[in-house]
């Protein structure tokens, strides 16, 4: 039955003939293989890294533009981070005025609330037993009525 190999292996024993601090017999013997199986695997391995090799300065042009549009795109990401931070700074600002104006339109509610109970006291003064059976006041009598009522509503 034949021995079979892994790449992880293969890549191990032909790194260590390619740093030539044993000869090839000395590698062989270790690890129980023939010579000639490793001197196989090296030459796979230098024509492999050949052809990457070529690829790579056949396609020489292509990657030096690709690397150029890395960094392009890695320089605009600096310019949007700034904008992005700009942004946040903005929102920051946005925010603490809205909870201003919330803050000041619920004292607003406060206040009309305040209002409307004495609005209601002074609407109410009308409904009052001692003037029904009156004929209907006038808008001027019920802002006379309100204006009284809310000063003593004062002295509360």
């Amino acid at each position: 039955m034949r021995k079979t190999y892994t790449t992880a292996f293969k890549a191990k024993v032909v790194l260590e003939v390619l740093r030539e601090e044993h000869t090839l017999s000395q590698i062989a013997g270790k690890y129980e293989i023939h010579p000639n199986q490793i001197t196989r695997w090296r030459k796979a391995v230098v024509e492999g890294i050949l052809a990457v090799w070529n690829s790579i300065s056949a396609n020489r042009d292509e990657l030096i533009a690709d690397c150029r549009a890395a960094r392009t795109v890695l320089c605009d990401c600096a310019a949007i981070d700034a904008e992005l931070a700009e942004l946040s700074r903005e929102i920051e600002v946005v925010t603490d005025l809205s909870r201003k104006a919330i803050h000041e339109i619920a004292c607003n509610a406060d206040d009309q609330r305040v209002l409307n109970k004495r609005l209601n006291v002074a609407a109410g003064c009308a409904t009052f037993p001692l003037l029904a059976g009156r004929k209907p006041l006038s808008f001027s009598s019920v802002q006379m009525i309100i204006i009284k009522t809310e000063a003593k509503l004062q002295f509360l």
